[in-house]
């Protein structure tokens, strides 16, 4: 079986109505580029340059930074990539009582959240190892010291991570984002609550355990341009980058 694979702008879908014995054409400009018999064809790949999609279909931007490849954007999947879902929970106190998976926006705002910011995990569901899609992981502590050390220590690397600017942080470092990554600010804390000052803080969850009740995060904040990597409660709400493999 063969799987052909194209670049495209959009991704389409074949009719269910197609037979066996129908040949597949591809065209570009009029002109047939290509053709394969049907019933060769196994699956079809629409690949997108630079971008990674999640089992919900999301499609993320992805930066190479040294020779790690990473997320562009912060996790937004709904389930897992087994195709089990993960909860989502808006109630603060029984966010706070959660053992097990789950997400939400900030504020409970999907609207506006979604898009740029993405979803809010805590570590239960990181845990489980099957929020990215296949091929990536949640990046660990090691992963970040790399690239930390690559944008010349955690005195200045948030600084070339955070997005520029004040349209999401709420005070300007001198932030560069030089290295294309946009980190972004918020969080929820491990009792339910959102941070009440939006653009203030921002954290994210690495893949490294601490103990029975914390995990390691990534920190970075509005005022100065530094990373912070220190444990967390597992119940806190905080964003997920993946790398790949």
């Amino acid at each position: 079986m063969k799987t052909i694979f194209t670049t495209i702008i959009c991704i389409c879908f074949i009719s269910l109505l197609v037979k066996a014995q129908d040949t597949l054409y591809i065209y570009h400009s009029g002109a047939v580029v290509a053709k394969q018999a049907v019933a060769e064809i196994d699956s079809i790949i629409f690949y997108i340059p630079n971008t990674v999609i999640d089992i919900d279909g999301n499609v993320y931007k992805t930066v190479t930074i040294g020779t790690q490849v990473w997320m562009a954007e912060n996790l937004r999947t709904s389930k897992y990539n087994d195709g089990n879902p993960v909860q989502e929970v808006k109630d603060g106190t029984e966010w706070a009582a959660l053992s097990a998976g789950a997400f939400c926006w900030y504020n409970n705002d999907s609207a506006s959240n979604n898009i740029p910011y993405g979803k809010f995990y805590n570590w239960y569901a990181v845990e489980t190892g099957k929020l990215c899609p296949a091929g990536w992981h949640v990046a660990t502590n090691g992963d970040w010291n790399t690239l930390i050390t690559v944008l010349g220590g955690a005195s200045v690397a948030g600084g070339k991570l955070k997005e520029a600017g004040t349209a999401h942080w709420n005070q300007d470092a001198g932030s560069t984002n030089s290295s294309g990554f946009t980190a972004l600010p918020n969080l929820r804390d491990d009792t339910g609550l959102f941070h009440p000052e939006p653009g203030k803080h921002g954290l994210i969850w690495t893949g490294t355990f601490s103990d029975e009740n914390n995990a390691y995060q990534i920190r970075m904040d509005a005022y100065d341009n530094e990373t912070q990597n220190d444990p967390a409660p597992k119940k806190g709400g905080y964003y997920v980058r993946c790398i790949k493999d």
